[in-house]
C-alpha cells in the first residue's frame, strides 16, 4: 500500500492553521518536539534535523528569519503534529513504528533542501555576526 504523504498534511490541515495562529499552542509543540527527540532513542537518527526544524521556526516567529515560506511552515508543524500524534500510520510501540516518523522527516528534508540550505547560511552567519558583537563588547 503506497501512503500519499501530502494526503497526510491535508488532513493535519485545520490543526496546522491552529497552531500557526496561536504561539502559546506553537511553543508548546515545539517544547514536547524537543522532549520527544531527547528522549528517544529510535529518533536519534534524525534528532540534528528535527533539531534544525525547531530552530528554523523559532527563528521564523520570533521575526528574525524572513526567508521562509508559509507553506514550508504549515510542513514543518505538521510534520512535528504527527510525530506528536499517538495515532501514526505505524503505531509507535511496534519495533519499526518510528520508520514513518523518519519517512515524514526525510520527505520534508527532500521537500525544502534549498530552505534548509539558505537556513543554515543565514543561521551560520547571524552566529558569526553574534559572535562579533560579543567579541567587540569584551574589548
Amino acid at each position: 500500500m503506497k501512503t500519499n504523504i501530502s494526503l497526510i498534511f491535508e488532513d493535519l490541515k485545520n490543526k496546522i492553521e491552529e497552531i500557526y495562529k496561536n504561539d502559546y499552542k506553537l511553543q508548546e509543540l515545539l517544547e514536547n518536539i524537543v522532549n520527544q527527540i531527547e528522549s528517544n532513542e529510535e529518533l536519534k537518527e534524525i534528532v540534528s534535523e528535527l533539531k534544525l526544524f525547531v530552530s528554523m521556526l523559532r527563528d521564523y516567529f520570533e521575526g528574525r528569519y524572513k526567508g521562509l515560506a508559509k507553506e514550508n511552515v504549515y510542513l514543518i508543524i505538521g510534520a512535528f503534529i504527527y510525530i506528536m500524534s499517538p495515532i501514526d500510520l505505524l503505531p509507535d510501540f511496534l519495533f519499526f513504528g518510528y520508520l514513518d516518523d523518519i519517512l515524514i522527516i526525510m520527505y520534508l528534508m527532500k521537500k525544502m533542501s534549498k530552505e534548509i540550505e539558505k537556513y543554515r547560511i543565514w543561521k551560520e552567519n547571524e552566529d558569526n555576526i553574534i559572535f562579533v558583537l560579543e567579541k567587540d563588547d569584551e574589548i
